[in-house]
């Protein structure tokens, strides 16, 4: 009985290509054999040693580039021969591989649904092997696994799971890959405080409801990620994108906010921001609301490098103006 678990020998069946490249070996080889036998008759026929001599000097320099042209036939031959040979190796490889990757999948699947701490690890573990394989077989489907995980984590009991998921599904992110499903995330209340988030990217949409971003983790949130804010609080925090962004109702205390829509401003609250180079980005006339949320509230910006322009509003009545020292 044949194991099964042994490879199938590699270029048993050549291709036609190099199947043909041989058969024109072998046959320029039978028809040069022919050949010399016709010289050797034809030399040998000669009537005197001076013709025999004459008769193989003529014809050496053709049996020399015969057995020339049969040799570099035979080389073309190997060399596809053994290329096709690489290429099957590679496929097996790649097969091998797949099957493994497979394995891991599953195993990471029921590894990351237990309720041992350890073996969840272990499951977040194996899906990170997968989504972060070059050959990214089955990257969408293990990111989507840890995005359910992330999800379904308790922030503030199980902040180890949390943290090593996301590290998983952003090692996914930066090999180029992405999730089929978005992700809604809401903040747990604590005595400490709101939950703090991670940047987490590989995602069509990410919803970040409450919470708090510290400045690293607000910076590694990628520039092409959809992202969603709402009620969240931003601490010493450069917000210089709108594209993609929306913020709801967000808290800013002591950012440097370099981009922002006037609903962004309206809804929210900003306290101690740096308004240096401030561009709006819409153009919904809700400045009057922004007054509101800005005046008297610490904000302020540099003299040479005042907020955007506009009509009716006069920044420096409702931020502090400074000189650079």
């Amino acid at each position: 009985m044949t194991n099964s678990s042994e490879k199938p020998p590699i270029g048993d069946k050549p291709s036609g290509y190099a199947i043909d490249w041989f058969n024109c070996a072998v046959g320029l080889a039978i028809a040069v054999a022919l050949a010399v036998i016709a010289a050797a008759v034809y030399v040998f026929q000669g009537t005197s040693d001076a013709q025999v001599v004459a008769r193989a000097q003529a014809l050496s320099p053709f049996g020399v580039a015969a057995f020339a042209l049969i040799t570099f036939m035979t080389v073309v031959w190997r060399g596809i021969l053994n290329t096709e040979q690489l290429h099957e190796q590679t496929r097996q490889n790649n097969a091998k591989d797949d099957e493994n990757l497979a394995k891991l999948l599953i195993d990471g699947t029921k590894l990351v649904g237990e309720a041992n701490d350890h073996h969840v690890m272990a499951g977040i573990a194996a899906l990170q092997a997968v989504v972060t394989s070059p050959r990214g077989t089955f990257a969408v489907p293990g990111m989507d696994i840890l995005a359910d995980k992330i999800k379904s984590t308790d922030i503030t009991m199980q902040w180890s799971t949390y943290k090593a998921a996301v590290r998983a599904l952003n090692g996914g992110a930066a090999m180029g890959y992405k999730a089929s499903n978005a992700l809604t995330l809401t903040s747990s209340e604590t005595p400490e405080g709101e939950s703090l988030w991670l940047a987490i990217n590989g995602l069509p949409m990410v919803s970040f409801i409450g919470g708090y971003f510290s400045p690293p983790e607000y910076s590694a949130i990628s520039r092409e990620a959809e992202c969603r804010f709402s009620k969240t609080t931003f601490e010493n925090c450069k917000i210089d994108q709108i594209e993609g962004r929306r913020f709801m109702h967000c808290v800013f205390r002591s950012c440097q906010i370099r981009a922002a829509t006037w609903g962004m401003l309206a809804s929210g609250q900003s306290t101690g921001c740096d308004f240096s180079g401030l561009r709006v980005s819409s153009s919904e006339a809700k400045w009057e609301r922004v007054v509101i949320k800005v005046r008297n509230r610490g904000n302020w910006y540099y003299a040479d490098d005042p907020p955007q322009e506009v009509i009716g509003l006069d920044w420096s009545q409702i931020c502090e103006v400074r000189e650079r020292t």
